[in-house]
C-alpha cells in the first residue's frame, strides 16, 4: 500500500502530538478539525497532502493516533504512545489496530474485492463514488450491502481498500475513485494514475460556477473619451508611473466593485464546496482568490510550481502568488459586473537621469500620491480595444490641484519627453 505516513511534515506531526497531549482521554475524529483550528488558528489541511477525509490522514499516521471506533457514528482518537484504553464493554467495537472487540469488524470479502477489481478495469478512467454503487450493480446484478458488512457509508468501504484495490481523488466535495496502481521501489519510474479526459473535468465543476470556457466582460472606456477629455479615476495598483492600473469612478462601476466586494466575503466564508480540485486549476481559469485577507475576482495566469498559482486580480491589476488550496470557483452571480482594472500610464514622463527603468523610489512616491484619492484624468490617448490610457493625473480634494505628473518632474523622480508641462494642451497621438 501507498506510504502515506511520509508526506506528513515533521511540524504537522507534533502539532498533532501537542494536541492530543491536551486530551489524553481521547478525541472524536469529527471534532479533530475543529480543535486544531482552535488550537493553531489554521485550517487542518489533509487535502493538501493527498488525503480525501481527516478519518483517512489518522488511520495512516500510527505513530500518532490510535482509532477506536465506539459507535456507528464516528470514531475516537486516543494517542498511539500510550496503551491502548481498557477493552471497551460494547458490543459493536472495531480499533485501527485491529483488535477484535467482536466479530462486527469491517470487512471486505474477496468475491466483492474481486468484482471492484473488474469494475474498476472497465472504468480505468474512474469511477465518481456517487455513482460506484450504481455501476457496481449494473455490472453484476447485485449491490454492496454495506450495512451487513458493518461500513456506515460507501466512503468507509473505499477508505479500506484505499492503497491496496482503489485510488481516491478529493475534487469538489466529491470522491473520484481509480484503479490502483501498485507501489513501487522509489528509485523506479512510476507510472501515472488514469488520465482525467476533458469530460471528468467538465464534470469537476458545479452547475453553478464560471467554467473553463467561460469569460468575464471587461469595462470598457466611454465612447467618446479621446485627447483632452477628462474622466473620474481611483489608482487600483502601480508598478511604475508608467504601468499602473485605475478603476472609473462611478455608480456602475467603482460603487457596484464594491458592493460585490461586501456580498462576496461571507458567501466564501468557509465555503469548501468551492475549492478548485487540480485539474481545474489551469491558465486564463476564472476563480475566487484571497488578497490581504478579503476573496477577490482572479484570472489564473501561470502555474509555476505544484503548489502555487500567479494570479491577476481582474478588478486591481495586482498580479500575485497563492496556493492552490486556497483557490474558489467563482459563482456565477459575481461574474456580471465587468472587469475593473484598466492599464493607464503617466502621460509625457521619463525616468530622471537618463535612466532606462523607473526606480522604486518614483513608484513608491506616485503610490503616495494617489492612494486613497479621487482623481481627475485628463487624458492624453486612448486605446479603447486595449483598454489602455495615457493620462495627466490631477488631485483635487484640497484646497489646491496637486497636478502627480508635474509633481514627480518637479521632485526630480521624473523628466518630461517633451518640453513644457503635461498640463498643457494634449497633442493628438
Amino acid at each position: 500500500s501507498y506510504e502515506y505516513a511520509s508526506v506528513i511534515s515533521d511540524a504537522l506531526r507534533k502539532k498533532l502530538i501537542s494536541l492530543m497531549d491536551l486530551h489524553p482521554d481521547g478525541i472524536r475524529c469529527s471534532e479533530l478539525a475543529q480543535l486544531y483550528k482552535e488550537m493553531y488558528k489554521v485550517q487542518l489541511n489533509y487535502k493538501e497532502v493527498g488525503f480525501v477525509s481527516i478519518f483517512q490522514m489518522v488511520t495512516n499516521i500510527p505513530d500518532v493516533f490510535y482509532c477506536v471506533r465506539e459507535s456507528s457514528e464516528d470514531w475516537t482518537l486516543y494517542d498511539a504512545r500510550k496503551p491502548p484504553p481498557e477493552k471497551p464493554v460494547a458490543n459493536n467495537i472495531s480499533t485501527s489496530r485491529g483488535y477484535n472487540y467482536k466479530s462486527s469488524e469491517p470487512h471486505v470479502p474477496g468475491k466483492i474485492k474481486s468484482n471492484i477489481e473488474r469494475l474498476l478495469k472497465v472504468y480505468s478512467s474512474g469511477v465518481w463514488s456517487h455513482d460506484f454503487l450504481n455501476k457496481y450493480q449494473e455490472m453484476f446484478g447485485q449491490t454492496i450491502n454495506l450495512k451487513i458488512l458493518n461500513f456506515d457509508s460507501l466512503e468507509s468501504l473505499l477508505l479500506l481498500l484505499n492503497g491496496e484495490l482503489v485510488h481516491m481523488r478529493y475534487a469538489a466535495g466529491k470522491i473520484m475513485v481509480y484503479p490502483c496502481t501498485p507501489q513501487l521501489s522509489s528509485d523506479s519510474s512510476d507510472g501515472p494514475l488514469p488520465h482525467i479526459t476533458e469530460d471528468h473535468i467538465l464534470e469537476l465543476f458545479l452547475p453553478e460556477v464560471i467554467g473553463p470556457k467561460d469569460t468575464i466582460p471587461q469595462q470598457k472606456l466611454p465612447p467618446d473619451i479621446g485627447p483632452d477629455s477628462y474622466l473620474e479615476v481611483l489608482v487600483a495598483e502601480v508598478y511604475t508611473p508608467q504601468r499602473f492600473w485605475i478603476q472609473l469612478r462611478g455608480e456602475h462601476t467603482h460603487r457596484a466593485l464594491d458592493k460585490l466586494m461586501n456580498e462576496m466575503q461571507p458567501f466564501y466564508e468557509d465555503l469548501s464546496d468551492y475549492e478548485m480540485p487540480e485539474a481545474t486549476i489551469r491558465v486564463d481559469q476564472f476563480c475566487v482568490a484571497p488578497y490581504n485577507e478579503e476573496y477577490h475576482r482572479a484570472r489564473i495566469i501561470a502555474v509555476p510550481n505544484l503548489v502555487e498559482v500567479l494570479v491577476s486580480f481582474i478588478d486591481y491589476g495586482t498580479e500575485s502568488k497563492v496556493k492552490k488550496s486556497q483557490l474558489r470557483f467563482m459563482h456565477q452571480d459575481f461574474t456580471k459586473l465587468p472587469a475593473q482594472a484598466i492599464k493607464a500610464s503617466l502621460a509625457n514622463l521619463k525616468p530622471a537621469n537618463g535612466a532606462t527603468r523607473w526606480p522604486r523610489a518614483a513608484g513608491h512616491r506616485f503610490l503616495e500620491l494617489v492612494t486613497d484619492k479621487n482623481l481627475i484624468s485628463i487624458v492624453w490617448s486612448a486605446d479603447h480595444e486595449k483598454r489602455e490610457l495615457e493620462v495627466a493625473l490631477v488631485d483635487t480634494t484640497g484646497e489646491e490641484d496637486i497636478h502627480i505628473n508635474d509633481t514627480l518632474k518637479r521632485e526630480g523622480y521624473a523628466e518630461y519627453k517633451t518640453s513644457g508641462s503635461v498640463r498643457t494642451q494634449p497633442q493628438q497621438r
